[in-house]
């Protein structure tokens, strides 16, 4: 909050000027309508509208893998109920398409839902959390984190939850995965990319997305077939690789304030 409230709106003004320029814009028209028709329309619209130029371009660096481990503590009286995370360092798509569909269905199936692994054994089995998950930014131009989370159940300290979770995390990915699980998230996954196809907007938004950090319209055409391919052994490498035990990570507890306490 310190960095935002010391923003003004000539910040905005000269951000807004410097970036918003043709040279740094995509144009996405989906619809009942010829390519001839949507360059005829931009070249009317837009023409006029002078290049930022170079030295505008958006300057892509790879993010360094966490060298060391660090906890942040954050409170604040508006939260009711503490949330405990770990943020380790990830993939993309961008930077390793394989790698990063791997690790979107191993984390689908050890903490993507109700049906997950974790959220079966920490939540229905053992009772200590009310909620559980693994999630993953691969849609990124660089190496987005991965992350595991949880929250814990009345009576439940955070302590006590970080210890269950973890043992759970280490059992699953010793005991590796069920074929059936990996099959019903890759199906799953790749249903709700197919069926993304039925809206013109969604298909819009995605190409858009995707060419804004050089990503081929083709993996976006082709992700119901690759992600199907995925083996248990591939997701279940992914997974291991990320959460190892000797990586390093951020670890964040959300709590509230004392006073609320």
């Amino acid at each position: 909050m310190d960095e935002v409230s010391a923003l003004t709106p000539q910040d905005g003004i000269d951000f807004y000027e410097t970036y918003y320029a043709p040279d740094n814009a995509i144009l996405v028209v989906a619809g009942d309508v010829t390519g001839e028709e949507v360059r005829a329309l931009a070249e009317t619209h837009y023409g006029d509208i002078p290049p930022a130029g170079a030295q505008t371009a958006r300057k892509w660096q790879p993010v360094a893998p966490l060298e060391d481990t660090q906890e942040i503590v954050f409170r604040d009286p508006k939260v009711r109920q503490p949330v405990w995370y770990r943020y380790y360092s990830g993939t993309s798509s961008r930077r390793d398409k394989d790698y990063a569909l791997a690790l979107e269905v191993g984390l689908e199936v050890l903490g993507g839902g109700n049906t997950s692994l974790l959220f079966q054994q920490l939540v229905e089995e053992q009772q200590l959390a009310i909620d559980v998950g693994t999630f993953a930014y691969t849609s990124l131009h660089d190496e987005g984190p991965a992350a595991i989370y949880a929250t814990p159940a009345p009576g439940t300290d955070l302590e006590t939850l970080e210890t269950a979770l973890i043992a759970a995390l280490r059992e699953q990915l010793a005991a590796g995965f069920d074929e059936a699980d990996v099959t019903r998230v890759k199906n799953s996954k790749a249903a709700s990319a197919i069926y993304a196809r039925d809206s013109q907007e969604s298909m819009a938004n995605s190409f858009g997305a995707a060419l804004s950090i050089g990503t081929p319209i083709a993996d976006i055409l082709s992700y119901p077939e690759d992600v199907r391919a995925i083996t248990s052994e591939r997701a279940l490498e992914a997974v291991r690789r990320v959460f190892g035990e000797e990586k390093h990570f951020i670890e964040a507890h959300l709590l509230p304030s004392e006073e609320a306490r």
